[in-house]
């Protein structure tokens, strides 16, 4: 197993774990917005929390493009799910 694909499984996996973590955070809030049990501050820390999983999120998913296209824009057309 060469770097770069060690490199994308691990990108890949961040990715999935950032994506699960931002899912139980969305749930467990909805929840608590459903009991009528959630303060202005709680919604805050929820937000801010949710935007750095998001932007987790983007800079792992635009490196697993990253590391898909290589170094030239010529393999976007290679690769119709990138367009």
């Amino acid at each position: 197993m060469d770097l770069s694909s060690w490199l994308r499984a691990v990108l890949i996996y961040a990715h999935l774990l950032l994506c699960a973590y931002a899912l139980v955070v969305v749930v467990r809030t909805a929840l608590l917005v459903l009991r009528r049990r959630v303060r202005a501050a709680t919604l805050m820390a929820v937000h801010r929390r949710l935007m750095w999983v998001l932007g987790g999120l983007w800079l792992t998913g635009l490196a697993v493009v990253a590391l898909d296209l290589g170094h030239g824009l010529a393999g976007m057309t290679e690769r119709p799910k990138l367009l």
